[in-house]
């Protein structure tokens, strides 16, 4: 009775505490731990809480304090383990996160960042959620694990791990989804259930050591996916913000990218104006087609002049042959 009232009868928060307690702990010693952690906590660390349905301030405070007092309770290497989790807001296959470990040089990350027992431990503490081996952070959870990611220096290998994983998710579903109707929609279900994995590794994009010219490829790729699902404004959100990485003929494609994806949701006349000022419809001939980055940005936007009534034009521009496209437009 103690404990929910302080916890203001939250169930996350009372399941989050219960499954961290030993059953010798004294009651009053761990509501006087708890008053004390709810006293130190900051309307920047509620901010985080913000989205939830719950914004009675107390019930805030005993989820955060309940989350806080569990994340501490962690050995350093669970705490490392759970911040990485939040990279992964679908959840990830635990093999698959295990694996993520290996490619850094830090042999500490390898044996004892991603192990089974760590994984175990965060389940038993109730912090992580398993559903046949997916295993992934309760939305709040998650963004609690992430403000704990951005405190601690960045490493680089792991950073780069993830895009990987994630590069290798929509390369393949790319190729799966040019493979007839059945297949595609396998493709589109597969990324519908991993999109929020996707915008997060966006969302990191300036920690990659990959080149711009793979991180371009990684937007296009997932743009192409955002669009077949109806699903662009969180993606044209966090992929504008990223901008400032690029320069040159990257910073074109980035822009042509964005400019795609805001014409297929639906903002045809700003879209199709700002391509215009991006690349002229004349100019895309002059572009490298061998070039992946060019292409991107020739097949993009030869696919919005056509669907602004220039079919004629573009077809003439590639001298007569098929159009190709992102979108299987038919040019009559």
């Amino acid at each position: 009775e103690i404990i929910d009232r302080l916890l203001d009868k939250n169930p996350l928060a009372i399941k989050i505490i219960t499954s961290n307690i030993l059953p010798t702990k004294d009651i009053f010693s761990l509501r006087d731990e708890l008053q004390a952690d709810f006293f130190n906590i900051s309307e920047d660390d509620l901010s985080l809480f913000d989205n939830a349905t719950d914004s009675h301030i107390d019930r805030k405070k005993s989820l955060y304090g309940s989350i806080l007092y569990s994340y501490n309770m962690l050995l350093d290497n669970e705490q490392k383990a759970f911040e990485k989790l939040s990279l992964f807001p679908d959840g990830i296959n635990m093999e698959d996160f295990k694996r993520l470990g290996q490619y850094s040089t830090d042999k500490d990350i390898k044996k004892n960042i991603i192990s089974d027992k760590i994984i175990k431990k965060l389940q038993n503490k109730s912090l992580v959620e398993d559903s046949h081996g997916n295993i992934k952070l309760q939305s709040i959870i998650g963004r609690f694990a992430e403000k704990q990611l951005n405190k601690t220096e960045k490493q680089t290998e792991f950073f780069d791990s993830v895009f990987e994983y994630n590069y290798f998710i929509v390369d393949i579903l790319t190729d799966l989804r040019l493979n007839g109707r059945e297949k595609e929609t396998i493709a589109l279900n597969c990324f519908e259930q991993n999109q929020n994995n996707i915008l997060k590794s966006i969302q990191y994009l300036e920690e990659y050591s990959a080149t711009d010219e793979i991180k371009i490829k990684f937007l296009s790729y997932s743009s192409d996916l955002f669009i077949l699902i109806c699903s662009l404004v969180n993606f044209i959100n966090i992929t504008s913000k990223k901008i400032t990485l690029f320069t040159d003929i990257e910073l074109t494609a980035a822009k042509v990218i964005i400019e795609t994806a805001t014409y297929f949701n639906g903002n045809f006349d700003e879209a199709y104006k700002s391509l215009k000022e991006l690349v002229h419809l004349g100019e895309l001939n002059k572009l490298n087609h061998q070039s992946p980055i060019e292409l991107i940005i020739i097949q993009s936007a030869r696919c919005i002049y056509a669907m602004e009534g220039n079919q004629a034009c573009v077809y003439k521009s590639v001298n007569g042959n098929s159009l190709d496209t992102k979108y299987s437009l038919n040019i009559d």
